[in-house]
Formats: C-alpha cells, structure tokens, sequence
C-alpha cells in the first residue's frame, strides 16, 4: 500500500472516530434533559400537600420532584414536575 493511500485511511478513520466521539458526546450530552418531565399524581390541594406527594410520586418513576407541580384537572388530577436525580 503507498503512502498517500495509508495516509488517506487514517484520515477517514480518524473522521469517522471523531465523529463518533461527537456524535455520542452529544448524545450523552442531552441525556438528562429527556430524564424530566411532568408525572400525574392525583388531586394535590395545597403546597403542603405537594410536599407530601411529589417525592414519592417523582421517585416512582425514577426522577426526583423538583419543587414545583400544577393542577390540570381541578379536583381531579394534579402534576408534579420531575428532573433527572
């Protein structure tokens, strides 16, 4: 194999591997904006009982409450607000 072949897969090679290095970087990167969202918990009437029901609602799924939560169905049905731990 001549030199200036040799030399043009170690480019490709070496672009291909930063791509990837990139690539999952960002990946990884991103991971914990996707671990958060809003997670129903049922009717919460006051901040005091959110204290109460959003941890453990939160750690049900995985992810830890993060202090804040809203009522989307009065009376009914109440969200908290869930970020990666």
């Amino acid at each position: 194999m001549s030199n200036t072949s040799s030399s043009l897969m170690k480019k490709k090679f070496l672009l291909t591997l930063s791509a990837t290095v990139i690539g999952g970087s960002a990946i990884f990167g991103f991971a914990n904006l996707a671990l958060a969202g809003d997670v129903s918990a049922g009717p919460i009437w006051s901040n005091e009982h959110a204290k109460q029901v959003c941890p453990q609602v939160c750690s049900s799924v995985g992810l830890k409450w993060d202090g804040n939560w809203y009522t989307n169905v009065p009376g009914k049905n109440s969200v908290c607000s869930c970020v990666s731990k």
